[in-house]
């Protein structure tokens, strides 16, 4: 049977969408930035091609991954982005895909990857370091989340003040702080912590439902309360206003009043608690202001603004006077390769007893430092993983390392692990 098809993905209206998707395939790498600006146009390609398009370019004593990394790129990057389309033709068993960039991929994309390859080369700093992977386990990718960091983040701010802003967990927040820090471009360190006051309230195990007396003006209101209090070990009342679907301040002061009222009844057992959050300051870099200037330029490339054609007019004319001067086009795409090179996995694996003994040596470190041990984001930024579980558990498993749950104040665990060295 012979297949013959095309398809392509649609490309994002919003700008934060775009942000999200474009910025996420291809500002993220070096090599996938020299790929849409240099390996791509209206012309389909197939992996082997475009391989062979970037060889011609880059130095030979520059290593460059196989074919199957750059269909990668375009099977989980540029595809997906509606940066390129897709042509599948030939037999099932033998079939042929090949790739070429859309109205919107040369339209946006070309001008964003040179914006990225332009900052890398300038600043040497690698696209990878800078921005991380895409992976995330939010609805925004890991990429879009750095972004946000590097627009928000001032001297002096604490990390739970992104937190807040950003809609952030701790941890991932901490993950791209740390990541920024070993860039160069801040510092950051513990300074104090940060107590809040708040209570639970649990059902009294030997009251009958039945038998609760409906509070004034809010019946209805207390029997759904009262429905979803019984049988829990304890519940917020911000997340009792979530289940109820409560948003209105009147409104989430009625279930107040009716949890005052059933606490008064002996219905529910008021339990307070202090929260401890350790904080951490920053403290910026010079580099980080043409980080933020690249962020912004991202930004504009990327919106339908007329600022964002101006924008997007400039960076073609720059590549078009490079791509016109051969030798510049080799020193500038060999320079922007030998970054990607320097921080590839594929090319920079380490025998596993050496990162085994690195795992060990920062774990130890860290917990002479701190009296605790880090937790495994710590780790693999710190040790160069983008998987650090996946060496973690072999070293528990032969007794090397252990690991306990990180405890909330009420001494109940959380998911969230710290390791540490047996026998230290």
């Amino acid at each position: 049977m012979t297949l013959s098809t095309q398809r392509q993905r649609p490309f994002q209206v919003n700008l934060e969408d775009r942000i999200n998707t474009v910025v996420s395939a291809l500002l993220n790498s070096e090599l996938k930035a020299l790929t849409v600006a240099c390996g791509l146009s209206d012309v389909l390609v197939d992996k082997n091609e475009i391989r062979a398009s970037l060889r011609k370019i880059v130095k030979s004593n520059v290593w460059l991954p196989g074919p199957d990394t750059f269909e990668a790129y375009f099977e989980k990057s540029f595809f997906p982005a509606g940066v390129v389309s897709e042509s599948v033709s030939g037999e099932i068993k033998d079939s042929v895909v090949k790739w070429a960039l859309t109205s919107e991929g040369q339209r946006y994309g070309i001008p964003l990857a040179v914006l990225g390859l332009n900052y890398a080369v300038s600043h040497k700093v690698s696209l990878q370091s800078l921005l991380g992977s895409s992976r995330s386990s939010g609805a925004r990718s890991g990429v879009y989340n750095r972004l946000r960091i590097i627009e928000q983040v001032t001297d002096g701010l604490r990390s739970v003040d992104l937190e807040r802003v950003l809609s952030l967990e701790s941890e991932g927040v901490m993950r791209h702080l740390l990541a920024l820090q070993e860039a160069g471009l801040l510092h950051y360190e513990s300074v104090d912590t940060e107590k809040d006051r708040f209570s639970t309230y649990k059902w009294v195990e030997c009251f009958d439902p039945a038998n609760v007396k409906p509070v004034k003006h809010y019946p209805a209101l207390t029997a759904r309360i009262v429905s979803l209090c019984v049988g829990r070990n304890g519940i917020y009342y911000k997340d009792l206003a979530k289940e109820l679907k409560i948003i209105s301040s009147g409104a989430v002061g009625g279930i107040n009043t009716v949890i005052n009222a059933l606490v008064r009844q002996g219905v529910l057992e008021v339990e307070n608690f202090r929260s401890v959050h350790a904080l951490s300051r920053v403290t910026l870099n010079s580099g980080i202001s043409a980080a933020k200037d690249l962020v912004s330029r991202a930004r504009l490339i990327l919106s339908d603004t007329g600022d964002g054609r101006d924008e997007r007019r400039y960076w073609i004319g720059q590549w078009e006077e490079l791509i016109n001067d051969r030798q510049a086009l080799t020193i500038f795409s060999t320079k922007a390769a030998q970054l990607y090179e320097a921080v590839s996995s594929n090319k920079n694996r380490r025998p596993m007893a050496e990162t085994n003994k690195r795992i060990v040596d920062y774990v130890v470190k860290y917990t002479g430092e701190n009296g605790f041990g880090p937790r495994p984001s710590e780790i693999g930024i710190s040790v160069g993983l983008d998987h650090p579980g996946v060496y973690l558990k072999p070293l528990r498993d032969k007794g090397i390392l252990d690991c306990e749950r990180i405890k909330k104040p009420d001494g109940e665990p959380t998911k969230a692990v710290r390791y540490s060295v047996c026998g230290v």
